[in-house]
């Protein structure tokens, strides 16, 4: 058994392995990996990302950009 997701990618990747799970993304940056396709929903985990601005924050207006960005139609393109 392999026991880290970088390592059952590169154990696919070698051919010392016939299948691996882990993240889609890190299948997709894998050279050497083909996604084959995801897991059916109900098995499925999913990565839930959140942000918050600092009371501190020394750039707030930068964290605001970031943020709208995070949020617009075009990082939803880029995620997918």
């Amino acid at each position: 058994m392999i026991s880290s997701r970088q390592s059952a990618l590169a154990a696919v990747a070698r051919g010392d392995a016939e299948i691996g799970f882990t993240q889609i993304s890190e299948v997709l940056a894998t050279p050497g990996v083909d996604l084959v396709e995801p897991l059916p929903a109900e098995i499925q985990n999913y990565t839930t990302y959140t942000t918050a601005q600092p009371l501190a924050a020394k750039e707030p207006a930068a964290t605001k950009v970031l943020v709208d960005f995070l949020l617009s139609p075009q990082a939803a393109a880029i995620f997918k």
